[in-house]
């Protein structure tokens, strides 16, 4: 990995206005937005570049983004961001719903859409996480009908190991790696993932299958219930 951007001071201007570069050059246009502090200190790390891009970022400072529409119109740029938070806590605000994405946890972010994000420091530590910037065209064919789902998954429980050690491989890696060697890597990667939320959505629909066959039970107690004369 090599660092991309890193800033230890006290001028706030000139940390937003250098990170927007950065941003924009590596990613997409947005806002930066600092927690009050007497200091700063951020930097920014990427390990590979094809076909997908893995950047860390490493935070003693409260930072926030916020990508609107009209970044959104000036910059229409497909990605979607798959988030994996090692310290610290995200906070993801849509206007679907807002969500915290915790330490060991990940969630999917798209470009095309407004969002905010807020990643506070631990308590006198740091906020460190990995994003994969996936483009929309490399998501879709190996993640088809995948949206963000709005909300955080676990990645260090069963099966999902193996999304930490391919992350853990891909970054700690990933500089040293030919870009013949990356890819299908990255491609297993994605694979692992993709698997790893069928699973997931597999079992949150059936979880919504039970939740409303209890509520039809429930319904049909009350209505064969109703015209009962000994209830008060």
């Amino acid at each position: 990995m090599f660092t991309l951007y890193s800033y230890n001071g006290r001028d706030a201007k000139a940390l937003r206005r250098q990170y927007a570069e950065v941003i924009r050059k590596e990613f997409y246009e947005g806002e930066l937005l600092l927690d009050a502090s007497d200091s700063f200190d951020v930097s920014i790390e990427k390990a590979i570049g094809h076909p997908i891009s893995l950047v860390r970022v490493l935070t003693r400072s409260g930072i926030s983004f916020r990508r609107s529409w009209a970044h959104i119109r000036s910059n229409q740029i497909g990605v979607r961001v798959i988030w994996f938070v090692r310290k610290g806590r995200l906070q993801i605000v849509r206007s679907q719903k807002s969500y915290e994405v915790s330490p060991n946890e990940w969630c999917i972010l798209d470009s095309s859409m407004p969002f905010f994000a807020h990643a506070p420091p631990e308590e006198h530590g740091a906020f460190d996480a990995i994003q994969a910037i996936v483009p929309a065209q490399v998501f879709l064919s190996h993640l088809p009908g995948i949206t963000e789902l709005n909300r955080a998954f676990p990645i260090a429980v069963g099966g999902q190991k193996t999304i930490s050690k391919y992350l853990d491989l891909l970054f700690g890696e990933g500089e040293r790696l030919s870009r013949s060697a990356a890819e299908p890597l990255a491609t297993a990667f994605l694979k692992v993932i993709s698997d790893s939320l069928s699973n997931l959505v597999a079992e949150l629909r059936r979880r919504k299958r039970l939740v409303d066959q209890r509520f039809e039970d429930i319904e049909a107690c009350v209505a064969g219930n109703l015209t009962d004369p000994d209830l008060d």
